[in-house]
């Protein structure tokens, strides 16, 4: 839940606590982790993957508008992805939490029926 102009503040804040501004974040590795199915960031910002920030900047952009800019394309720089494609969070399932399950996958690829929304109804939610 990074927007663009969090993630240039980050690596700026990087670059001047490492005394190394010719690096992106300093020229440490970086790892970055979450569910890109998520919700979008918090507040104002828009996030990574936005179309409606580019890579490329204007100085017709506000100060804000190239610093979101440049995060997008620290974004775009990296080069290495690990895709975990098994939930390991639900591994054993009672017929029930095998229902609430397919009502969040269809919630995260946008695709609820309205019988899953109905089964999953009868499911209880717990923390």
């Amino acid at each position: 839940m990074v927007d663009c102009h969090s993630l240039y503040e980050i690596c700026a804040k990087m670059c001047t606590a490492l005394h190394n501004d010719g690096h992106p974040f300093g020229g440490v590795n970086a790892i970055f982790a979450g569910d890109f199915a998520q919700l979008p960031p918090a507040g104002a910002g828009y996030p990574l993957y936005s179309h409606k920030v580019g890579t490329v900047l204007h100085t017709t952009y506000s100060y804000c508008e190239q610093e979101a800019s440049i995060g997008k394309a620290l974004w775009h720089q990296v080069t290495t992805a690990v895709i975990l494609r098994q939930n390991m969070r639900q591994n054993k399932q009672s017929p029930d939490d095998a229902k609430l399950r397919k009502a969040l996958e269809n919630l995260q690829y946008k695709s609820c029926t309205e019988s899953v929304t109905m089964c999953s109804a009868t499911v209880p939610w717990s923390a």
